[in-house]
């Protein structure tokens, strides 16, 4: 049986620094800053004495940073007394089910739990998978528990963003083959054009991908002038800015686009035809679907559009755009 006292102490007297029992993880103060101000503590943080003049936090970190930025000296804390002065597992298991019972937790949360059950109470991963699993709610495969203890070693700003659900676990995991510079470089860039979690991965395989080729870092290809001309195109919306970039990156990795590309431009010269018929290709000539489009005023537009299409196949001019296809795809 854990007993704990009631007990006011100095806020000084807390070392903030030994988290051996935190797995919270949630930066943000102001809104909890708000509510000591309106209606003080309502749950008293727990602590463990270390020594006759030191605690650690059990729990209640985010509530005594928040005194602490509020100038207070003091604070009425529930102690428990170390006979060891050393972390104790029952007191770590007992932080994890007190917030299990008032709280689902975050995915970084059920990574620093795993990642100190292992690291700092050697607590064997069979144990984990076995016992602390069910509790997290993460099934039963092994690879679970290494994907999850990746994600303790990201930068705040990666974890913070996969919690407000902008970039996903796998993309968070891929960045991590990037240098710290380099993935703050591929992040900034994800958010100026405001990529979705499917385009973020489509474009990191491709600047990866020219990377490699060309032997050049990542952040040397997305500080190009091109790009950064594109990037700071006030009249161009996020959207149209990424199909630009992409457009341009695809043309640097795939040296056959280019070539496509021209050659239907060379064809459609050889079409001549008027403003009123659109000839456009597959995005990115990513299919075989090619598209027509015609406006017209009256009965008598629509037959000469009609005479210009019909006089196309006549003469067979689509003919080079079956060969452009095959040289595209093989």
């Amino acid at each position: 049986m854990i007993h704990f006292k009631q007990s006011e102490i100095s806020i000084d007297q807390i070392d903030l620094n030994d988290r051996s029992y935190i797995f919270t993880y949630d930066p943000r103060l102001a809104p909890l800053i708000t509510s000591i101000k309106q209606i003080g503590i309502v749950n008293s943080p727990v602590l463990e004495q270390k020594s006759e003049a030191s605690y650690r936090i059990v729990t209640g970190l985010k509530r005594i940073l928040a005194l602490k930025q509020l100038k207070e000296n003091k604070l009425r804390a529930t102690i428990y007394h170390s006979e060891t002065g050393e972390p104790d597992y029952r007191i770590f298991l007992f932080t994890l089910y007190e917030n299990l019972g008032t709280r689902a937790l975050n995915v970084i949360e059920k990574a620093n739990v795993i990642y100190k059950l292992i690291h700092r109470y050697q607590i064997s991963k069979e144990t984990i998978i076995k016992e602390i699993f069910p509790l997290l709610e993460l099934g039963e495969n092994p690879q679970v528990l290494d994907r999850y203890l990746n994600l303790v070693a990201l930068e705040d700003y990666l974890k913070l963003s996969i919690l407000e659900d902008f970039i996903s676990i796998d993309m968070a995991l891929l960045m991590q083959s990037l240098s710290p510079p380099e993935r703050q470089v591929m992040f900034q860039f994800f958010q100026e054009i405001k990529l979705g979690k499917n385009q973020q991965k489509e474009f990191f395989r491709l600047l990866q991908d020219l990377s490699k080729l060309n032997k050049q870092p990542v952040a040397a290809i997305l500080g190009g002038e091109l790009i950064k001309n594109i990037m700071s195109d006030e009249r161009s919306t996020p959207g149209q800015k990424m199909n630009k970039i992409k457009e341009y990156l695809l043309k640097l990795r795939y040296r056959r686009f280019s070539k496509t590309e021209e050659a239907f431009r060379e064809l459609k010269r050889e079409l001549k035809l008027p403003p009123s018929i659109s000839f456009q290709p597959p995005p990115f000539f990513e299919g075989s679907n090619y598209r027509i489009d015609f406006s017209f005023k009256n009965g008598s537009d629509f037959e000469k559009i009609l005479k210009i299409l019909n006089t196309i196949a006549e003469k067979h001019q689509l003919e080079k755009l079956d060969r452009l296809v095959e040289s595209h795809v093989t």
